[in-house]
């Protein structure tokens, strides 16, 4: 940095030459790294917005044509073309700055309360689909990319191969909250519920009976209830305790092809358009007469 090269200079020392130049600099040093991304050495954007819209971003170089000869040396009848150089353009993100701080804060005490591998957490504006904050931990500095995440990967590192080095170099840098598929969870019953409603197969208010256990699948395991035995209840109160019974009736009365009907229609299985590279589609089933009576519980409740 120029600092450092100051003192240096300072010195006056023999044989010490200086070349100015410029490189990408990340204030916050790790703050949405993945998102981010990150460019190398020659300024091209690796991962993150810094490869999606590398293009955009990296401008073009000045450039002048001439008619010369042999010695370089302009021939004076020849044409000659100087094209200015052009600045890039710059990202402006939907990323809500003080969000992705709490989130960041959020998902680093999730890692060390629960000793995980990884934590993603997305915040997204449900009115306009604006994603305000998207982090995925561990995160790693955009000013030295390829220096460990945290303590115990420097030490496997001590006894690792450059080849594995550069394994989990691509690891660290993949964004898991793009690149990777997750089952949704009880999130879904929103998903099960709206569909049914939809169709009239069933209301807010309509009741059911949950002993705690879904037993009459023949040759499946018992399906238990996260609650246990919640008993009568509206479809409302099922949503509220995440009621997992309530959802295979649902499911089952809104059918198999209904139910994939609206998944599709939820968007579930197409890739969202994010711009990010390498964003997954999700697995989900195409023919609905290819899921069985377990997938379609199970399916119900996420």
């Amino acid at each position: 940095d120029l600092d450092t090269a100051n003192k240096i200079r300072s010195k006056k020392l023999p044989g010490v030459e200086f070349e100015e130049g410029y490189q990408r600099f990340y204030p916050n040093n790790d703050m949405a790294s993945h998102l981010l991304g990150f460019v190398n050495s020659d300024g091209v954007g690796q991962y993150g917005i810094e490869a999606f819209y590398n293009d955009d971003l990296t401008g073009k170089s000045g450039r002048i044509y001439k008619t010369a000869d042999g010695g370089r040396r302009q021939v004076p009848t020849g044409e000659t073309r100087v094209y200015d150089a052009s600045d890039g353009l710059s990202a402006v993100l939907t990323i809500d700055q003080e969000i992705q701080s709490y989130a960041e804060e959020e998902a680093s005490k999730i890692m060390e309360e629960f000793n995980a591998d990884g934590v993603q957490i997305i915040v997204e504006d449900v009115k306009s689909g604006e994603i305000l904050a998207m982090v995925s931990n561990p995160n790693y500095n955009n000013n030295d990319p390829a220096s460990p995440v945290n303590g115990s990967q420097k030490r496997a590192w001590e006894k690792m191969s450059p080849q594995e080095i550069q394994n989990d170099w691509f690891d660290n840098w993949s964004n898991k909250a793009v690149n990777y598929i997750y089952e949704p969870g009880s999130t879904f019953k929103l998903i099960t519920t709206a569909a049914a409603i939809e169709e009239n197969e069933t209301n807010p208010n309509e009741h059911y009976y949950c002993s705690g256990y879904i037993r009459d699948i023949k040759g499946a395991p018992v399906i238990k209830c996260v609650n246990h035995n919640l008993g009568d209840l509206t479809l409302t109160e099922a949503l509220e305790r995440s009621c997992n019974s309530t959802m295979v009736y649902v499911a089952r009365d809104l059918g198999r092809e209904k139910f994939v009907k609206y998944i599709e229609g939820f968007g579930f299985g197409a890739p969202t358009g994010i711009d990010l590279k390498g964003e997954l589609s999700g697995l989900i089933p195409k023919n609905p007469e290819n899921i069985s009576e377990i997938s379609l519980a199970t399916m119900s409740y996420g």
